[in-house]
């Protein structure tokens, strides 16, 4: 009876030694732990040049950890499918895209805008999503008087 009892114990601290071993045993993580880990993943995350870079940059940061590549492509879709319906990224992506020393992305206002006042009396304007403030600054320097508003503090920061 106590060989057996033995021979039960060692066969389940065997079970159990691979289970735990195998990472496909392991739980995954939710998909909320996914998304708080995206958002950490955002806040310390070198300059960006834009959405796509900083998914890739997070699966990058995930396989560097030690994380296996099936997690991580786990991992990934739940970001991507999260994306769309999450607002709360926006700011922390806005963030790091406009941290750079060199911007990846035109500091000249839209051709679009200065065609649209060209010749235009300068008045009021509302810039939404001013990001680091191109078109506030082109419209103010022409005697506007403008107001700007974004998601990002980063943005504003350069703007200011």
């Amino acid at each position: 009876m106590l060989k057996s009892r033995r021979l039960v114990f060692t066969v389940a601290l065997i079970v159990l030694s691979v289970v735990l071993a195998n990472p496909l045993a392991q739980a995954q993580r939710g998909d909320e732990q996914v998304w708080s880990g995206f958002l950490e993943y955002l806040k310390q995350a070198p300059p960006l040049n834009g959405p796509l870079e900083a998914l890739q940059g997070f699966e990058k940061s995930l396989l560097a950890t030690g994380v296996s590549r099936e997690e991580a492509t786990r991992q990934f879709g739940v970001v991507k499918r999260l994306i769309s319906i999450r607002a709360d990224w926006w700011p922390l992506m806005f963030d790091r895209i406009y941290a750079s020393d060199r911007p990846n992305f035109s500091q000249n206002p839209s051709t679009v805008l200065v065609e649209a006042v060209e010749g235009v009396k300068p008045g009021r304007a509302l810039d939404v999503a001013m990001g680091q403030g191109r078109n506030a600054l082109f419209l103010a320097q022409r005697g506007w008087t403008v107001t700007g508003f974004d998601i990002s503090n980063e943005g504003l920061n350069v703007a200011r």
